[in-house]
């Protein structure tokens, strides 16, 4: 019989300095979504020469904000490029790791020669999808930041969601919008200019 008191996350602030302390795994979320810097204060001496200022939590620290919303955007989109990397080294045939092993090629050598060339276009084309998902992060920072601290976080994509939806600035979402697309464009032509000449394509 489950005795846990629910907990709604409306009223979740006004619970959480009398809520018991085995509530569970998900009133433990609401704590740490409502008091960011909850166990913070062990960690403030060690992090104090990697520039932490006493008193503020990472997400409320302009300097470690957006390096923090970057980790975060890395972690959410590390499975799908582990998938493609996995299946990619499926496809490689195992015959000609044999073969490179029966020639004398050392593991590096095998890596280096054969496996990493027939990795290329997976590794080319997580690339370019990172490189066009990064200039589309919105979620998390809209999730952990809102922007903030100081505009630190507020991303190309974030600032045409609050020209557009929070100040009712149409016209200045729209040019954000047509600059978004046109930096997306040339980063993607140049990346298929100077790194598609590496990619090898089996035939």
């Amino acid at each position: 019989m489950n005795t846990h008191a629910p907990v709604s996350v409306s009223d979740s602030g006004s619970r959480l300095d009398n809520a018991p302390a085995d509530h569970g795994r998900g009133s433990t979320i609401l704590r740490l979504q409502d008091r960011p810097t909850i166990g913070k204060a062990p960690l403030d001496g060690r992090l104090m020469p990697l520039g932490r200022r006493g008193g503020t939590g990472i997400l409320q620290d302009p300097t470690w904000a957006l390096p923090a919303v970057s980790v975060a955007t890395i972690w959410q989109n590390l499975g799908f490029t582990f998938i493609l990397m996995s299946a990619a080294l499926q496809s490689i045939p195992d015959e000609l790791l044999e073969a490179a092993r029966v020639d004398g090629a050392t593991a590096w050598r095998r890596f280096r020669q054969v496996t990493l060339p027939l990795l290329s276009p997976t590794v080319f084309f997580a690339t370019v999808i990172g490189a066009i998902s990064a200039f589309q992060a919105f979620g998390q920072i809209d999730l952990l930041t809102e922007g903030g601290p100081l505009d630190h976080t507020r991303v190309l994509t974030y600032y045409l969601y609050t020209a557009a939806f929070k100040s009712s600035n149409d016209g200045l979402a729209a040019v954000l919008a047509v600059a978004l697309f046109g930096i997306t464009l040339v980063l993607t032509l140049v990346q298929l200019r100077l790194v598609e000449r590496r990619v090898f394509y089996a035939r």
